[in-house]
């Protein structure tokens, strides 16, 4: 029988562990339909923090026994720090459209496609640098980017270039300024020169 229904379920916080505060990954959610008893935790254990590796209760039954096509569907699931949840009528409100969250993304991270050229610049001597534009970002990122090459990223004048060994960006005004280093000349000062991502996308990485 197919029925939509909100939950609201409150889970206190460990309060002897050592919770990852950093990057890595501090809490794992898991909905469990069914598991191999080693997975089962011991009677007396459930509702209770404990110290193992366990994803049922004593008692569950596997939800997909039997052949009946058993489905599960979970949408606009959220995590909300605190003691107090939103109503079911207010979480409706808890989901940001797609173009407002991609645009908050995009402050954290976004790539430039391969196979694109992208920057403007004019070369300085002795050829292996030189003065760029200012790059517009989708949107202003949250601090100076890492820069991650693309496969076989250059910088390019007419048609000489130089495979990218190495590239740096700042964070000025809301604008991103390259710093990019290549090893062979690849024109005279003040000639044009642009930069080409690769063979796969060099990505612009600002997240915490």
């Amino acid at each position: 029988m197919r029925r939509a229904s909100s939950r609201t379920v409150t889970i206190p916080p460990d309060v002897t562990g050592t919770w990852d505060k950093g990057t890595g990954i501090g809490c794992y959610l898991w909905f469990c339909v069914g598991t191999g008893t080693s997975n089962i935790a011991p009677a007396g254990n459930v509702g209770n923090w404990n110290a193992g590796s366990h994803f049922g209760a004593p008692g569950q039954t596997n939800f997909f026994v039997g052949g009946g096509g058993g489905q599960i569907a979970i949408t606009g699931l959220t995590c909300v720090p605190g003691s107090q949840g939103p109503s079911a009528l207010q979480s409706q409100n808890l989901r940001r459209p797609y173009a407002v969250e991609e645009l908050l993304c995009l402050r954290y991270y976004f790539s430039i496609p391969g196979a694109i050229t992208y920057g403007n610049g004019t070369i300085r001597s002795p050829g292996t640098a030189a003065y760029w534009s200012g790059f517009v970002p989708p949107v202003p990122m949250r601090a100076g980017p890492t820069v991650r090459l693309g496969t076989n990223a250059q910088a390019a004048c007419g048609d000489t270039w130089s495979v990218l060994s190495s590239m740096t960006a700042s964070l000025q005004g809301g604008l991103i300024f390259f710093a990019p280093l290549w090893p062979t000349s690849i024109g005279a000062v003040g000639q044009a020169c642009s930069l080409y991502a690769g063979t796969t996308p060099t990505a612009f990485d600002a997240r915490l």
